[in-house]
């Protein structure tokens, strides 16, 4: 995954959850702690929500990108 592919991701993540702040978290920021929590988390009091399916998805592809080894990344931008 590119970093451009990353952005995308966390830019709809942002728009599923964020749309009429209707989804619990302690943010709407999406940084990467607040993407952990809503992971680990966010299913206690969103999983009946609108898109919820979506943005944990989003949110777990996130995470385990950022996770990675530096070397493991996408080269995409070199």
């Amino acid at each position: 995954m590119t970093i451009e592919e990353v952005l995308n991701k966390r830019y709809r993540w942002e728009t599923l959850v964020g749309y009429g702040k209707t989804f619990v978290l302690p943010s709407y920021e999406s940084t990467i702690d607040n993407l952990e929590h809503f992971v680990e988390y966010g299913h206690e009091n969103n999983r009946f929500r609108k898109n919820f399916s979506e943005a944990i998805e989003l949110a777990k592809e996130i995470v385990t990108y950022h996770e990675k080894p530096m070397g493991a990344l996408d080269k995409g931008l070199a």
